[in-house]
């Protein structure tokens, strides 16, 4: 009764406290409005019957297949909550009351997991307690396990917090399964890897570390039998991932490393910082007195004094584990290699496990030290249970007062878009006519300019070109794809770029000078439309030459090429060495000036069309020249002229082209995987339900008994 009582209190609190998130995320400003995005235009797509959760998705970043390296369940997971609830309730409020769900029911899979892990049931409502406890300062604030991370003043960390769900119960299971061996425990502990691999990348790793630790640190013994057993937890369980990863590890090469990320990032922050961080408290209590942090020390030291049973023993290990890993490339460099880091893993989200298994860890070794307390001295007990009880008290006013400011910004935001959303709705309507007569893109001001000061409340204006699915070019809601490193660096005062972006409309405020080459197009309250390019995703160029330096080199010739004189001519530069058009261009050699004959007419895009993600021109070209479809070059775009497939080039900057005779010809291009992934689909499942079910076949024995014999042993 106790655990549970406290287990209410944990969902009571955020219950209440979180309250208003399903207000006030209905217009988010941070992460969330990809993520709510993302959810629509996954559903779109299973509804239109693109590629199996692949669909190539034009809105951001210069367009990109982002579910090829993005996980994908948790975006499947708000679009059948969008589909339930359709026609109940505005998209925005569906998705605002799913999330909410899942922030007051972390604290129940919290304690699930703390019990299937053999916490006990006071443990385990102390952990459900403490899950949103944690408040870091400074540097290494916004990423950890607290209300920062999640609510509408935070960052938004969507996929994060659906994943921790799968994380703490995959926790429980894989240790029952380790320890028992029960088939249905192995069975279920690999769905739920495969589930938070699927959710996000990060905790997908973590799961699969934190079972090898569960495994290797158990009971004295039976380490040899933990390991067999964990081996047919994990290959199933990568069986059923190989429809995901294996088409990931196929994208290495367009999957784009940012260079515009923080480099702690990648690589976190270091032992020295993180260690200087936890010790002084601020790590897990920010400014508030280190309740928290004296908590998860209590914890550490009543798990060390108690090493000899097995779940303390696995609880600090685990911690350990964590932390180091949280010290990142920065402290263990190429070293990270060796406990499977991937290279693109950003290790900077390792804080957030870290925190899980300490507060774990914490609310095992204070219940423990309560319970050997007050076995000798129940007076002394008492005082160490209000101790306990005074810390969580003081913890919640802060997490409180936290969230009541959220509310208050949160409603200020509402209140704002109330008095001037009905003139922004109107301007993105007018933007979404002027690209139905020409698709393209549309900019509020580039993040790094002035589009970041461009808001409705708290709302920069280019989130709502986002939340209406208008392809933009103003802020990075994903670096996945090659260009994003490019689509930062247009100079907004260039038409030119404004061309060589497909950029055709410009949403700014009333009042601010812009460019002489942008037109008015309308004006509503404070928001004023302007038309920019006369060319959407099709343009004519020729090509200067091609660039023979290695694909991790174009960002170099992108760069210089935008700031050439080759832009305005309408000349690009082939990226792709293995198909030589005009002269060669080495690394560090400075780009040709255009020539004469490239500054004259080329022709013009007669008119252009989107259809879904299908992209369509009518181009008269009056001599040979190329058509270039703006929109980030992939092997698995397809483009026909005339009907007849084509070669499609990648060109500067980091776009495809495709040659074209001179005439008018019809120009297609459009993503096409293939039926790799569906395949791997129905192989996993296929595999992952053969391995379970044959296994035991005697039938099969006689067909293969080397293979089975083998099979058997794993399998006790």
């Amino acid at each position: 009764m106790v655990g549970l009582a406290l287990l209410a209190v944990a969902v009571a609190f955020t219950a209440w406290f979180a309250a208003p998130e399903l207000r006030i995320n209905r217009l988010p400003m941070n992460d969330l409005t990809f993520h709510l995005a993302a959810s629509e235009r996954i559903a779109t797509s299973i509804g239109n019957g693109e590629p199996f959760l692949d669909p190539w998705v034009s809105e951001w970043s210069l367009g990109y297949p982002v579910w090829r390296s993005y996980q994908p369940l948790p975006h499947v997971a708000g679009a059948v909550a969008l589909s339930l609830f359709r026609g109940l309730a505005a998209p925005a409020s569906i998705f605002a009351a799913f999330y909410y769900f899942l922030l007051i029911a972390f604290p129940v899979s919290v304690y699930l997991g703390a019990r299937l892990l053999g916490l006990s049931p006071p443990a385990a409502g102390l952990a459900s307690l403490l899950v949103f406890a944690p408040a870091s300062a400074g540097l290494l604030s916004g990423y950890d396990l607290g209300y920062a991370s999640v609510v509408w003043r935070g960052i938004g960390l969507y996929t994060q917090l659906f994943a921790l769900h799968f994380l703490v119960l995959s926790l429980g299971v894989t240790v029952r399964a380790l320890d028992e061996g029960k088939r249905y425990q192995r069975v279920l502990a690999g769905i739920l890897l495969a589930l938070t691999l699927l959710s996000h990348i990060v905790f997908g790793y973590a799961a699969f570390v934190c079972a090898a630790v569960l495994a290797l640190a158990g009971p004295a013994g039976r380490r040899v039998q933990r390991l067999i057993r964990l081996g047919t937890i994990a290959l199933p369980a990568l069986l059923l991932l190989a429809w995901f990863i294996v088409p990931l590890i196929l994208a290495k090469q367009i999957v784009n490393h940012s260079r515009w990320e923080f480099a702690w990032k990648w690589d976190s922050f270091g032992a020295r910082v993180i260690l200087t961080e936890l010790f002084s408290g601020r790590l897990l209590d920010g400014a508030r007195l280190p309740f928290l942090t004296l908590l998860v020390a209590a914890g550490a030291v009543a798990a060390f004094l108690s090493r000899a049973n097995p779940l303390a023993r696995r609880l600090l290990v685990m911690t350990i584990a964590w932390l180091a890993l949280f010290f990142g490339r920065e402290t263990w460099g190429a070293l990270t290699l060796l406990a499977g880091v991937p290279a693109d893993l950003p290790m900077h989200r390792f804080q957030a496990v870290f925190e899980l298994t300490a507060i774990l860890l914490a609310a095992y070794g204070v219940t423990h030290l309560i319970q050997w307390v007050a076995a000798r001295d129940r007076t002394f007990g008492a005082l160490a249970v209000a101790a306990v009880v005074v810390s969580l008290g003081l913890i919640g006013d802060e997490r409180a007062a936290f969230l009541n400011i959220n509310e208050s910004w949160g409603e200020a935001n509402l209140a704002a878009w109330n008095k001037e959303g009905p003139d922004a709705e109107a301007a993105l309507a007018d933007v979404q006519r002027l690209l139905t007569t020409r698709p393209g893109r549309a900019s509020a001001g580039l993040a790094a300019t002035w589009g970041n000061e461009f808001k409705v409340g708290n709302t920069a204006f280019y989130s709502l070109l986002s939340r209406a699915h208008i392809d933009e070019a103003s802020f990075l809601f994903h670096a996945m794809s090659k260009t994003s490193d490019v689509m930062v660096l247009r100079d907004e005062y260039n038409s030119a770029h404004d061309i060589a972006f497909g950029i055709r409309a410009v949403i700014a405020p009333a009042g601010m000078p812009v460019p002489p080459f942008l037109r008015r197009h309308s004006i509503h309250g404070r928001f004023v439309v302007y038309e920019s390019s006369p060319e959407g995703y099709f343009g004519l160029v020729d090509l200067a030459g091609y660039y023979t330096g290695p694909p991790e080199t174009d960002y170099y010739v992108n760069t210089a090429w935008l700031k050439s004189a080759l832009v305005p001519a309408g000349v690009a530069v082939s990226l792709d060495s293995s198909q030589p058009v005009g002269r060669a261009i080495n690394p560090g050699e400075e780009l040709p000036a255009p020539t004469p004959e490239q500054f004259s007419s080329k022709g013009r895009v007669v008119f252009e069309t989107k259809s879904q993600e299908t992209y369509e021109a009518m181009i008269d070209a009056s001599r040979p020249a190329w058509a270039s479809i703006k929109i980030t070059w992939n092997p698995d775009l397809i483009a026909t002229v005339d009907g007849r497939p084509s070669p499609l080039l990648q060109i500067t900057p980091g776009f495809g082209a495709v040659a074209i005779p001179a005439g008018q010809h019809r120009v297609t291009v459009e993503y096409k995987p293939g039926g790799l992934k569906p395949l791997l689909f129905l192989f996993g499942i296929v595999a992952f339900g053969s391995f379970w079910y044959f296994a035991p076949n005697p039938q099969l024995t006689k067909l293969f008994p080397a293979l089975l014999r083998f099979r058997t042993v794993l399998l006790k």
